[in-house]
């Protein structure tokens, strides 16, 4: 019992010393808690390390396998404690909850695109970069009500597609992303496809590949100066007054994104 008690308490006391991210993807402080699938072990060790908290991703049996462990297909961060979760997620579900947040359940309605892609936005700014026709109805009516701009795009694996820079900046291999953000202000920088691993494909994505740490610092899964854009990126960042780091020794790799929850 006064060990039972003990840990209750200290996580209270933990809890007290971190704040949920205010907006999703955009940290402002180092952050201290983080969403995720499968990392690999050097990356996951460093971030340990660093005083993160992992709380893991399960794998899902009805999405398609190589995809199955991906955060960005069962859970998405609305606003400071709100988010919404894969309804087969039970231990993430009870350690959130503990926690503090929010949590909403959905159901997935298929394993294929683009029904595996029903919270798969990208949140930068006050702009929502999706297929919005695709969406978990939930998420559909909070962009709705909280009066975000809406960028429409035909690709549904958005969050994937778009590394967020900052709340007015993107990275993407997409052209069609990249087309459409610029219209609506967004500076964009286009980079080459196929050059992020991705388990059971031909390539994946920079957005699930990459994630802010804090609001300077812009952390990528793998090398990114492997990357044969990686001086027009870090170029890009350096307009921004934004680092870029590198975790791990692996190929710059699609992990299905890192979400940052508490800094």
């Amino acid at each position: 019992m006064a060990q039972r008690m003990c840990a209750v308490l200290l996580k209270r006391f933990v809890n007290n010393m971190v704040k949920c991210v205010e907006k999703p993807n955009l940290p402002y402080d180092n952050i201290k808690r983080i969403i995720v699938g499968k990392l690999p072990d050097s990356v996951k060790t460093e971030l340990e390390k660093s005083g993160v908290e992992i709380l893991e991703i399960q794998s899902s049996p009805i999405i398609r396998s190589g995809l199955s462990c991906h955060a960005d297909l069962q859970v998405i961060h609305l606003k400071d404690n709100y988010i919404l979760l894969n309804e087969n997620q039970n231990d993430l579900h009870k350690k959130l909850t503990e926690y503090g947040f929010n949590v909403e359940l959905f159901r997935l309605k298929g394993e294929k695109y683009p029904f595996d892609c029903a919270v798969n936005a990208a949140f930068v700014g006050n702009n929502v970069i999706c297929k919005f026709d695709i969406l978990e109805e939930k998420l559909k009516q909070f962009i709705i009500i909280n009066g975000y701009n809406v960028i429409n795009v035909n690709q549904g694996y958005s969050k994937c597609s778009v590394c967020v820079v900052n709340d007015n900046s993107i990275i993407t291999e997409d052209e069609s992303i990249k087309n459409a953000c610029v219209m609506q202000g967004i500076d964009v920088l286009l980079i080459r496809k196929g050059y992020v691993t991705l388990e059971g494909f031909d390539y994946g994505f920079i957005g699930g590949a990459s994630f802010k740490i804090n609001k300077d610092t812009l952390a990528f899964i793998g090398r990114i100066d492997n990357h044969p854009d990686f001086q027009l990126i870090k170029d890009f960042l350096n307009k921004k007054n934004i680092n870029l780091i590198s975790l791990g020794n692996t190929e710059l790799t699609d992990i299905g994104s890192v979400i940052p929850i508490n800094e």
